[in-house]
Order: structure tokens, then C-alpha cells, then sequence
């Protein structure tokens, strides 16, 4: 029995061995030019042997939001948020399908994990992950829950682990990165809104179940109402969740003057910081409301040239009229097709 459990182990830190394949590129030399070395990781591989080889993993990293790939190409120190934002933005550059999940490990202390999940060149997907310093492929996979098992396999995630709560974000998204928190959906509003106990939770619940569409007109959809239609536009998201978050305030502002185009986001604060919402999404903590605005361009829920003037601020009860035109921001276009 000793005998075959050696063999055992022996054999499945080969399949681990092979299917982490970030050893296998030759590895660019470091440029604190980003946009130049984005263009120079042409590949996964090439990807994960770069920020092996310059990155170090910081147990000390506060907060949900990943550093932009720029901040973190500078500092070459972060954490499991950092790492996934930098590769899923080196891949989505170069045309790879991939998408970014936040998931529960830890059912103790509800603690979650940030990775990718992306198609390579042979049609098969992988998920990849920080690994202490190492940034490290595995699979192929071809769920959730067997990319779980991957890392837990491969020593990502403690022993005992789960892998449960996945929720997807934008690849390139740099706010507030959760897992789902097991919230369900529920048509009926009250059922749903009693799941909804922490300020952050509305926009995790939000990211799960709802999707941009335009909303035409001034006045948002009530709570209930989004909640059954599932769609809606800025001022739709801001109103359901400053309807869910004690002392919250809805704002709008301007970023074009000729065509009154604008957005509508909801705050809240909390130890003296921000905390602000903007479509589905969470950014925060921040110091000063308008220090979203930055966000806000770098995450495409604005214009880059938005002007962001004639702020108004609303009660968190205020539907509408908003004074100006709210247009969602496009989904992001993946190809991988993944379910837990």
C-alpha cells in the first residue's frame, strides 16, 4: 500500500508538473514600460514566465481592488487580485478569450482567491494563478469546479479548501473584486433583498444576476422592478443600490455638455472613506467622492474625455428625473463558455 501510494504521488506531481507550464517560456527581460512589454507577452506562457520571474506576492496587500497592470508592472509586488488583472490585460491584448473570477476557499472566514480562466491556441482552457511569487497555468479544465480541483491539486489553496461562490468580472476590471457570497436570485424583490446584509453586497448580487442595457428616459426603474426585469442602465443599478445600502446618496454629473450625456452612481461612506457604486460594480475605499471619476474612465463606465461637471446629488429614495442621458457601457465580448 506504501509502495502504491508513492506511485500515486508520484504521478500526480507530473500531471501538476506539466499542466503548470509557466517554466516553459523563455522569459522576456523585465521593461518598466508596460504598454512595451504588453506587446512583447505575446503569449500565457510568456506571461506567466515574466511574472515569475520579476513579481513578488505581498501577504500584507490591503483591499479588494487590483493595481492597474501598469502600477503593478512598476511596483512588482502584489497579491492574488494584482497577478489576475495583470494577465488577464496582457491576454485580452493579444486577442485570447478570458474571463476573471472571484470564489470563496476559506467557509470559516468567507476568505476568496482572484484568477483567470482563458482559451489558449489549442481550443482548450486553462485557469491560472498566482502561486506564491509564481504565476502558474493548469489544466486543461473544463468547469468550475474542476479548475477548483486543479488548485487545490496544485497547492494554490490550502489544504481543506473549497472552491464554491464563483463570481465573474470584467478581465481588465480594477474595483472592488468579491466572490458571489452564495447569494441566490429570487424574482420576488423581499426575498431577494433579505439576502443583501453588508454594504457590499447589493453590487455582488448586481455583478451576479443583471446586465447593461439602455434604459431610455429620465426616471429609473424602482427596486422590484429591475430586479424582475434584470436590465437596466446606470441610474437603474445606482437606485437599487442606495435602496439597499444604509446612508447611502445617489449622485449624477455631466460628461458632455452638446449632448447632456452622463452617468448616475451611488455612495456610501464607511470609516471615512467612499464607497461608491457605478453600473453593476463597487470601487472603494477612496478618499474624496470624485476620486471614482479616474476609476470610472480607466473601467469604461465613462468616456475618457468626460468632463464630469454639474454634479447633483439625491436622496437614496429618488427615482428620477435625472438631468442626464444614461448610456450603459458595452459587455465585454468572451468566448469561453464555462459553468461551475
Amino acid at each position: 500500500m506504501q509502495a502504491l501510494f508513492h506511485a500515486i504521488m508520484a504521478t500526480i506531481t507530473i500531471i501538476l508538473t506539466l499542466t503548470s507550464s509557466h517554466a516553459h517560456a523563455d522569459t522576456i527581460p523585465y521593461n518598466s514600460d508596460y504598454n512595451a512589454i504588453k506587446e512583447q507577452l505575446s503569449t500565457p506562457q510568456a506571461a506567466a514566465a515574466y511574472m515569475a520571474a520579476y513579481f513578488t506576492y505581498d501577504t500584507n496587500r490591503p483591499g479588494y481592488m487590483p493595481y492597474s497592470p501598469a502600477t503593478l508592472n512598476t511596483l512588482k509586488t502584489g497579491d492574488c487580485k494584482d497577478y489576475a488583472t495583470f494577465f488577464a490585460s496582457i491576454l485580452v491584448s493579444h486577442g485570447y478569450a478570458i474571463k476573471k473570477y472571484a470564489f470563496r476557499y476559506n467557509t470559516s472566514n468567507n476568505y476568496g482567491h482572484i484568477v483567470t480562466l482563458f482559451t489558449d491556441t489549442d481550443g482548450k482552457q486553462y485557469v491560472a494563478s498566482n502561486h506564491g511569487n509564481a504565476q502558474e497555468i493548469f489544466g486543461p479544465v473544463t468547469s468550475l469546479d474542476e479548475a477548483g480541483s486543479f488548485l487545490l491539486a496544485g497547492g494554490v489553496l490550502p489544504s481543506g479548501s473549497v472552491a464554491d461562490d464563483w463570481l465573474e468580472y470584467p478581465p481588465e476590471f480594477t474595483g472592488y473584486l468579491q466572490h458571489s457570497n452564495g447569494f441566490l436570485y429570487n424574482a420576488d424583490y423581499q426575498t431577494a433583498k433579505s439576502q443583501l446584509q453588508y454594504f457590499q453586497h447589493p453590487a455582488s448580487y448586481m455583478t451576479a444576476f443583471f446586465t447593461a442595457q439602455t434604459h431610455p428616459g429620465a426616471n429609473a426603474y424602482a427596486p422590484a422592478e429591475l430586479n424582475s426585469r434584470k436590465t437596466g442602465d446606470a441610474k437603474d443599478f445606482a437606485v437599487f443600490n442606495a435602496q439597499n445600502v444604509y446612508g447611502s446618496s445617489i449622485h449624477s454629473f455631466r460628461c458632455n455638455q452638446r449632448t447632456n450625456a452622463g452617468h448616475v452612481i451611488s455612495s456610501n461612506t464607511y470609516n471615512s472613506k467612499y464607497y461608491v457604486q457605478s453600473n453593476q460594480y463597487f470601487f472603494g475605499p477612496l478618499d474624496a467622492l470624485t476620486d471614482v471619476i479616474p476609476l470610472l474612465k480607466e473601467n469604461g463606465h465613462i468616456p475618457a474625455d468626460c468632463t464630469a461637471d454639474n454634479w447633483q446629488s439625491y436622496s437614496s429614495t429618488y427615482t428620477g428625473p435625472f438631468p442626464v442621458a444614461t448610456v450603459p457601457s458595452p459587455p465585454a465580448a468572451s468566448l469561453l463558455l464555462l459553468e461551475q
